[in-house]
């Protein structure tokens, strides 16, 4: 269980977060969307121990994240792609074998979890390689099996998908939705509304350091059906509206010279909300 209370984070006198109150139970998975400083990160930071909030209660595994407790960060990975920590110049594996002393994990379950992960995120021979012959999705991967060495029981995924092709993300939500299949509670930050809307449960939504909405399983199966319209008319003006996509075949073509039918954004969300 994960509860935040009254959780409020200023810094230098400038309000980050406030009055956030959340709850969720363990085995889901969570969507955080919001615009660029929304503060986003800083949530899953805070739920993490890396930061600590000014003021308000957080109980996360029934721990203090902040206090940093060794059984606490054995319970727990985060995972933020544009902050690798492999090194460069050595195979990943080099790396696992490192952490396998850190965590204690014996030889032959160390040995069962690097041939799992690396078959269902596609990097078993890639591992072996130096890091920096790797393409960036390739070593996203191996950042992400570094971080579920341990087996956490909660994961929190920092703009994951940043910087991937399309073959590389669908790969990675098919890794995530086999994570959730194993009952681990997983948080994920992500710009990417359409994505998440494969994987999640539940959608926060933040705006300006404040939970704008949250959002249900049903609610989330509605956004997946909106399509974002734009009409380019004949004297070159354009408009553009959200509609269900069962309504796209009859939309009237008169006086338009051409129609763009785009996936939603998070942007286009706040706008409905606000």
């Amino acid at each position: 269980m994960i509860e935040l209370s009254e959780i409020n984070l200023k810094i230098k006198n400038k309000i980050i977060l406030e009055d956030i109150n959340l709850s969720f139970p363990d085995k889901k998975t969570i969507g955080v969307v919001g615009k660029n400083g929304s503060g986003k990160s800083t949530l899953l930071k805070i739920m993490a121990g890396i930061i600590k909030p000014t003021n308000g209660k957080i109980s996360v595994l029934n721990y203090v994240p902040y206090k940093r407790s060794k059984d606490f960060l054995k319970k727990i990975s985060f995972v933020n792609p544009q902050k690798g920590f492999l090194d460069y110049s050595l195979p990943a594996i080099d790396f696992y074998k490192f952490l396998s002393k850190v965590y204690k994990i014996n030889k032959e379950e160390f040995e069962n979890k690097i041939n799992y992960l690396g078959k269902i995120l596609d990097i078993e021979k890639k591992i072996y390689q130096p890091v920096r012959l790797l393409s960036f999705g390739e070593r996203v991967k191996c950042e992400i099996l570094a971080k579920l060495l341990h087996s956490p029981k909660l994961i929190f995924l920092d703009e994951p998908f940043i910087g991937l092709d399309i073959d590389t993300k669908k790969k990675l939500i098919e890794f995530l939705k086999i994570q959730k299949k194993e009952d681990r509670t997983i948080f994920i930050v992500t710009h990417e509304i359409n994505i998440l809307s494969e994987i999640v449960d539940e959608l926060i939504i933040l705006d300006k350091g404040r939970v704008l909405r949250k959002i249900d399983e049903k609610e989330i199966e509605k956004f997946k059906k909106l399509k974002k319209i734009i009409y380019v008319f004949s004297d070159g003006s354009t408009k553009s509206e959200i509609i269900h996509e069962s309504k796209i075949q009859h939309i009237s073509l008169k006086n338009i010279n051409s129609i763009q039918i785009n996936d939603i954004t998070i942007e286009d969300i706040l706008k409905e909300l606000i």
